[in-house]
C-alpha cells in the first residue's frame, strides 16, 4: 500500500472516529443538556478515552460547535439527498420542511433537558447559529428560483421570499402544540405558499 493510500485511510479512519464521536456528543447534549453534560459523559457514551477527546477538542464548548456543525450538515445532506429537480414545488418544499422543521421539533423535545439546550443555542455560538441560516436560505433560494417572476410580481427578491420561508417555518415550532399540530401547520404554510405563487403567476 502507497503512503498516500495508507494516509487515506487514516483520514478515513478519523473521521469516522470523529463522526461516531460527535454523534455520541449530540445525544448526551439533547439528553442531558449543556450545563449537566460532562467531557467525561461523552468520552464515555463514544468509546474513546477522555484522553482522545482531549486530543480532538480540548473543552465542552469546542465539542459543542462542532456537534452543532456535525448536525447541521446532516440536516441539509438530507434535503439534498432527497430533493429532485423533476419535483414540484410542494414536494420540494415538503422535504424542506420535513428536515428542517420536523426534525429540528423532534429534536428539541426529545427530553426535558434539550429544550434548554436549544434555548442556549444562540448564546453559545452565534456564528454557527448564524451560518446555518445561511446554508438553508440558498436552499430554499434554489427551489424558489423556478418561481422567480411570480415573486418579483408580489415585490420580493428569490433571497427575501426564501428568507421570509424560513423565518416564518422557525414561528411555526414555536406555536406548535405538538408534532401531529406542527404537522399540520406545516402542510397549510406550504399550501399557501404555493397557492400565493400561483396566483401571481
Amino acid at each position: 500500500m502507497s503512503i498516500m493510500s495508507v494516509l487515506c485511510v487514516d483520514g478515513l479512519m478519523q473521521r469516522i472516529k470523529q463522526d461516531q464521536l460527535l454523534d455520541a456528543a449530540a445525544r448526551q447534549f439533547s439528553f442531558y443538556g449543556l450545563k449537566k453534560t460532562t467531557m467525561g459523559d461523552i468520552a464515555k457514551a463514544a468509546g474513546v478515552s477522555r484522553r482522545t477527546l482531549y486530543n480532538l477538542y480540548p473543552n465542552k464548548e469546542t465539542v459543542l460547535s462542532a456537534t452543532m456543525e456535525y448536525v447541521l450538515q446532516g440536516i441539509l445532506n438530507t434535503i439534498n439527498s432527497n430533493l429532485e429537480n423533476n419535483m414540484t414545488l410542494q414536494e420540494q418544499l415538503t422535504v424542506f420542511c420535513d428536515a428542517y422543521i420536523l426534525r429540528n421539533y423532534e429534536l428539541m423535545h426529545a427530553s426535558a433537558n434539550a429544550r434548554e439546550l436549544y434555548s442556549s443555542l444562540e448564546q453559545v455560538n452565534f456564528d454557527v447559529m448564524l451560518e446555518s441560516v445561511k446554508r438553508y436560505t440558498e436552499i430554499l433560494k434554489k427551489i424558489f428560483m423556478h418561481h422567480k417572476k411570480a415573486i418579483k410580481a408580489l415585490g420580493n427578491t428569490v433571497e427575501q421570499f426564501a428568507e421570509l420561508f424560513l423565518w416564518g417555518s422557525n414561528g411555526l415550532q414555536d406555536g406548535a402544540q405538538d408534532m401531529k399540530h406542527l404537522q399540520i401547520m406545516v402542510k397549510r404554510y406550504i399550501n399557501f405558499t404555493v397557492k400565493a405563487l400561483e396566483n401571481a403567476e
